[in-house]
């Protein structure tokens, strides 16, 4: 007589989807595919780590979050595939979280009235979805091109300035 030998399982991909523009609020999913010899009815395990080493879960699904993914992070999803007998195989794969740049949402000229001794303060208001601590850049100019430096404040001159003239301050978040 002859008795027939478990094989084991092989594991053939696996695959964190979306796989591209991964945002700190990205929900990545991971998925196996495998072979098993003996037909066996499997169903893979997952663990998901960053490459931090922290543990971040054993679903097949894992959502991002701005308060603990930053971008430059890696996520890794392990999948394991184990037969009747014990006998395992294991993958991974990694994706990297992206940066999302800033979205600039107003640019604010204090006070409204002014003369031509009057301190202007410029303000920007902006919002980024990867909550990252940034700071505005500014850059104050006269309508007839004329700098006037990339201070916050401005303070306005009477040897420089004129009742119509037209100041603009320009603000940038990176």
């Amino acid at each position: 007589s002859a008795t027939v030998g478990n094989t084991a399982p092989e594991m053939l991909d696996v695959i964190i989807e979306p796989s591209e523009e991964i945002t700190t609020s990205t929900t990545l999913t991971c998925d196996a595919v495998w072979r098993d010899a003996d037909d066996e009815d499997l169903s893979p395990t997952f663990s998901w780590s960053r490459d931090d080493g922290t543990d971040h879960g054993t679903d097949a699904v894992l959502v991002l979050d701005p308060a603990s993914a930053s971008p430059g992070d890696v996520y890794t999803c392990t999948a394991t595939i184990t037969d009747g007998d014990g006998e395992s195989a294991t993958g991974s794969d990694s994706a990297t979280v992206g940066n999302t740049a800033p979205e600039m949402l107003d640019v604010i000229i204090e006070p409204g009235e002014i003369t031509t001794s009057t301190t202007l303060t410029c303000e920007a208001v902006w919002s980024d979805a990867d909550d990252e601590d940034l700071s505005p850049t500014f850059s104050w100019t006269r309508d007839d091109g004329a700098d006037f430096g990339t201070d916050a404040v401005l303070s306005l001159d009477p040897l420089f300035a004129s009742p119509d003239d037209v100041y603009t301050c320009t603000a940038t978040i990176t």
